[in-house]
């Protein structure tokens, strides 16, 4: 959806600054239709008194109505995308939820949807077993996580899933940042030859959330400029209302 927004956006920039002044100058007060009350300014309207003001003071106005919006936007810093919908929303008497409960006293929280580290060897040959053991221990001493172990080879040899059980559920933050670790040591520590790719649920929240943070960090700025854009222009237009 991200670039449709984006040109949704673009387009109603540009409307914003030709198409719809030019409407407005074209129909004229008629715009104000069936209200008569633009003819005559009314005397000590509050909007009035306050325009007059920022008229008189446009530094003073600007400075404090800026140092407001930068005081509320100053809770964006600690904004946390949470992927942990169930805890919060779903009935601890619903099926899936009692089913959850059950599988993390018998085994562990991550057990439901556990983590797969794909092992492959980059030459084609055949992975050296003998390594298998030592790998997954170091997999198995991430913190988060609870076990780890080698469950399937294919056919060829040439590729091993080794799966990683989490101390946590798959959404919640902590399972997204034990998978990140996860990652670090299985890149690190793969034995010569071979690379290895990270997968599962927790996998997918974890790059899910780095997308949705990198998009804020880039959306929040522009959207701001291309606001304060049409601002300028509506201000410019308002203050030499016969150009």
């Amino acid at each position: 959806m991200g670039p449709a927004l984006a040109i949704a956006v673009a387009a109603t920039l540009v409307a914003g600054l030709t198409l719809i002044p030019a409407v407005v100058s074209l129909i004229g007060p008629k715009v104000f239709w069936p209200s008569k009350s633009w003819q005559r300014e009314p005397e000590n309207a509050r909007f009035a008194a306050l325009g007059r003001g920022v008229q008189r003071r446009p530094a003073l106005a600007a400075g404090l109505s800026g140092l407001v919006l930068v005081v509320l936007s100053l809770g964006i810093l600690n904004f946390n995308a949470t992927f942990d919908l169930a805890s919060g929303s779903m009935p601890k008497t619903k099926e899936s939820m009692v089913a959850q409960d059950e599988m993390q006293k018998a085994y562990s929280a991550g057990a439901a949807a556990p983590t797969d580290v794909y092992l492959s060897s980059t030459d084609g040959k055949p992975l050296d077993r003998a390594a298998f053991d030592a790998y997954a221990s170091k997999l198995g001493a991430v913190d988060g996580v609870a076990d780890a172990r080698m469950t399937q080879v294919n056919k060829a040899g040439t590729t091993a899933d080794f799966t990683v059980t989490l101390k946590y559920e798959a959404s919640t933050d902590k399972a997204i940042d034990a998978v990140g670790q996860v990652r670090d040591v299985a890149h690190a520590d793969a034995p010569d030859g071979t690379e290895a790719l990270v997968g599962g649920m927790s996998s997918i929240y974890k790059d899910i959330d780095a997308a949705v943070n990198h998009d804020y960090r880039t959306v929040f700025p522009v959207a701001a400029i291309l606001i304060m854009i049409i601002l300028g222009c509506c201000c410019a237009v308002w203050s030499h209302p016969g150009t």
